[in-house]
């Protein structure tokens, strides 16, 4: 039985030279093995084009590039996540970031844009996003309106 779908958000899942490629591989093994479905997305643009309502969670990394090869921007995090509120308002999304986050940014996420929980990519992601995923994770019915 799947618990639930997930959209991974993530430009490090694309090369296997980035620094964080094999903490995101065994999260996202971690998760599958919890019973998730968990699809990859290494861009803004991949992402958008595979979101959909039967997306229960969003994790999204805050610094992505638009497309292949595309300058990486916090900015762009925060559009795609903009674009997920405005289209998929029901869709929680957690944001995973490599960046040292204040409490003052988080509270943004969280107040301003529409996160649901900010995490930091480090050593105990896989653990953190075991506790948390099932906090936010929303039933397919749910995400529809």
């Amino acid at each position: 039985m799947v618990n639930g779908r997930i959209l991974f958000v993530d430009d490090g899942f694309e090369k296997n030279t980035d620094p964080d490629y094999k903490l995101l591989l065994s999260s996202k093994k971690k998760l599958d093995e919890a019973g998730y479905d968990v699809d990859v997305a290494y861009n803004v643009e991949d992402a958008k084009q595979k979101l959909n309502a039967s997306i229960n969670l969003v994790i999204l990394d805050l610094f992505l590039p638009v497309d292949k090869g595309g300058i990486i921007s916090e900015n762009n995090g925060k559009n795609l996540l903009n674009f997920i509120k405005t289209n998929f308002p029901k869709i929680n999304v957690i944001i995973i970031t490599g960046k040292a986050v204040s409490l003052d940014t988080s509270s943004d996420l969280i107040s301003n844009y529409g996160a649901s929980y900010v995490l930091s990519k480090d050593s105990n992601l896989q653990e953190k996003l075991i506790e948390t995923v099932p906090t936010y994770i929303n039933p397919p019915e749910k995400n529809r309106d």
